[in-house]
């Protein structure tokens, strides 16, 4: 599997709400998702239903989340793979899982996760583009690396070969 180490989103329009399509994967379970991109989180989100669906692992901690809904402690979860593009795979992913008010995503990606390489956010000509790329790249690559749903059916067949006995854990 060769390594893609940047991928790009693109809007026919400039947005305000970064969403994309996304595959996570835990324990030979693979399943779409949307993922919105908030720069004002300092923690990445999964949807208790979502959450369920993959029988995440818990990691022991939670977090008290000061929102007006929901309230409470919450825990954290740990995915084995997100992949936000065919090739781009972003191994031992952890959230905090809590019940989302929105059906239009089901995990927000927030400080936590973009901190993790560099990120690039654009409004120019009327449309908007996101490309996120892992560190230690010398300039952004983001030809060919478009991310859409074409993408997501050789995605989820991709992610199901991975390994499912490794659980790869973030330091």
């Amino acid at each position: 599997m060769s390594d893609v180490t940047a991928f790009t989103i693109k809007y026919d329009k400039v947005v305000n709400r970064l969403t994309f399509p996304c595959v996570i994967a835990h324990n030979g379970v693979v399943l779409e998702a949307t993922a919105l991109i908030d720069t004002g989180a300092t923690s990445s989100y999964i949807s208790t239903d979502l959450s369920t669906s993959l029988n995440l692992l818990k990691t022991g901690q939670a977090t008290k989340v000061d929102t007006d809904e929901p309230k409470g402690i919450h825990p954290f979860v740990m995915a084995e793979y997100l992949g936000v593009h065919k090739k781009a795979i972003f191994h031992g992913c952890t959230f905090i899982e809590m019940s989302f008010v929105s059906n239009d995503f089901n995990i927000i990606l927030g400080m936590d996760f973009l901190c993790k390489g560099d990120f690039m956010i654009t409004h120019f000509g009327d449309h908007t583009t996101v490309t996120i790329r892992r560190p230690s790249q010398s300039s952004i690559e983001c030809a060919d690396n478009v991310v859409d749903k074409k993408n997501i059916a050789e995605l989820i067949k991709m992610m199901r070969t991975l390994p499912i006995d490794t659980i790869h854990i973030d330091s």
